[in-house]
């Protein structure tokens, strides 16, 4: 043996020698991955609190080095083994009377669970309805306030007017106040527990009104009743995001307004507005809205409904009142072609026909005709 081959047969070995007797590492590809093994499913001290968790949840191996960690948290509603798969009011065993309530009492609303009351604190029942809303209208400006849904039960000397029956409260200001509404229960007013304010500038907005492609015949309705002699009252309109305009009905009387009244856009002064009496009574407008400029190029309109009052006015008027506001459209006519007798007999000897001229430029499917 050449001793270059003796040389080498030695490095061998002890390298040999040398692996055997060192600890072994695994190469980087072997990952060894560890699971959590900590609490599962950690509980507030008390309903309602914090969860404070300390807890050893992973093992690693001796002089290992951790490359990447993650933990995910969620919740878990654990439901109540309960007494059925369902709610039965006549059955004891499945409904709210067995058992004890915490902080909650089956005994203000019929067959309905609800939180119990604090009388040092509040009282809370329901007569029908707390509150009456005005769903998806908005009031707005420096009185906002004054608008609210009010069912007009007033007490007062009853009296007639023109277009209504009306009341008088002394209370409330000098004019009469609607008897009733002209449908249903309830009105969108200014009225309430004082006359209307000196210096009242306030309105009430609509939701956006989609507008139909087609407008023919498209109105906008509205039954009011108006008790203002000092200011005066309109109707403005807005298309998608452009500003608010003036809208005026067909029938409107020309009451202009004082000069210093705020005016609307694309108006002057001394616009035309409504400025009631003492015996207005219930009255119905229409706004007719097919040549508004922009409206056939327009998606969306609001409308909104201002009262103003000068701020030196010294009248104790009741203010508007508002009902039945409609948005309607006639739209396309529906096509009718007739050959006949319309007094009812057959008509002998028919001879007539019904053309409709129709391109058929850049048409490549087949073409139906649909009729009935």
């Amino acid at each position: 043996m050449k001793g270059s081959q003796v040389r080498l047969a030695g490095i061998l070995s002890l390298l040999l020698i040398a692996t055997l007797f060192s600890p072994f590492v695994p190469p980087s590809s072997a990952v060894i991955t560890t699971s959590y093994q900590g609490e599962s499913t950690p509980q507030p001290e008390f309903p309602h609190g914090e969860v404070n968790l300390t807890t050893d949840g992973f093992l690693l191996p001796a002089n290992g080095t951790m490359t990447d960690a993650w933990i995910n948290v969620s919740t878990d509603i654990s439901r109540s083994a309960g007494n059925g798969t369902g709610w039965l009011s006549g059955d004891p065993v499945s409904n709210f009377s067995l058992g004890g309530l915490a902080t909650t009492t089956a005994d203000i609303f019929s067959d309905s669970l609800s939180l119990s009351v604090d009388n040092i604190e509040s009282d809370i029942d329901d007569f029908e309805m707390l509150v009456p809303t005005m769903a998806n209208w908005k009031s707005g400006g420096p009185n906002s306030l004054i608008w609210s849904a009010d069912d007009l039960s007033y007490q007062g000397q009853q009296v007639n007017t023109s277009n209504g029956s009306a009341v008088i409260n002394s209370t409330l200001g000098d004019g009469p106040i609607p008897l009733s509404p002209p449908q249903g229960n309830l009105v969108v007013s200014t009225i309430s527990s004082a006359p209307l304010p000196a210096g009242t500038h306030a309105w009430i907005t609509s939701p956006e009104l989609k507008i139909p492609s087609v407008q023919r015949e498209l109105y906008l309705r509205m039954d009011h009743w108006l008790d203002l002699t000092e200011g005066g009252a309109w109707v403005e309109y807005k298309f998608d995001q452009n500003p608010w305009r003036l809208l005026q009905p067909s029938n409107l009387s020309n009451h202009s307004m004082s000069p210093s009244a705020p005016i609307p856009n694309g108006s002057s002064s001394g616009f035309s507005a409504f400025i009631g009496d003492d015996n207005s009574g219930w009255n119905h407008d229409v706004f007719l809205l097919d040549n508004l400029p922009n409206i056939h190029t327009s998606n969306l309109v609001s409308f909104r409904f201002v009262i103003w009052t000068p701020s030196n006015s010294t009248s104790n008027d009741t203010g508007w009142s508002i009902d039945n506001v409609s948005f309607t459209n006639t739209g396309e006519p529906l096509g009718a072609w007739f050959h006949g007798n319309l007094a009812g007999a057959y008509e002998n000897d028919a001879n007539g026909w019904l053309s409709l001229e129709t391109s058929t430029l850049g048409l490549y499917n087949p073409m139906s005709i649909s009729f009935a």
